[in-house]
């Protein structure tokens, strides 16, 4: 069945049953459609969409307990996580110096040449004479 075939049967329904009320409830319907209408506000419609917002004003919403405190979470989250990355990076830089000492020591305990060579200062200019 479909929405259009349901829409008429409701209103059918809805037509019979008029035609079943007496005159004086029908005035009584009528005056409180009439004062339903004077008090219709638009803006109180579209505020009362937003789950009990209608008695607040339109931006007193985002100030209450639950707005803040999810935004106070997120903000917290996103420092956490900055925070984190930044000591990832500080220790891999560590991890990275440490391997390079390492290999220079490396390098240095398995040369030939004594290491109070490579302190003396006259050895970088023997070595670029003896290579040219």
């Amino acid at each position: 069945m479909s929405n259009e075939d349901t829409a008429r049967k409701i209103a059918g329904h809805l037509r019979r049953g008029l035609e079943r009320i007496d005159s004086h409830t029908a005035q009584r319907l009528q005056a409180a459609r009439n004062a339903a209408l004077d008090r219709y506000n638009p803006r109180s419609v579209y505020e009362m969409a937003w789950a009990g917002a209608g008695s607040r004003s339109g931006y007193a919403r985002y100030f209450n307990f639950r707005y803040l405190f999810s935004t106070a979470a997120l903000v917290l989250v996103v420092i956490g996580g900055g925070l984190y990355w930044q000591n990832v990076q500080y220790y891999a830089q560590i991890n990275r110096q440490a391997n390079e000492f390492a290999e220079l020591d490396a390098g240095l305990l398995t040369d030939d040449l004594p290491i109070p060579a490579y302190l003396d200062n006259g050895l970088d200019s023997w070595l670029k004479r003896s290579s040219q």
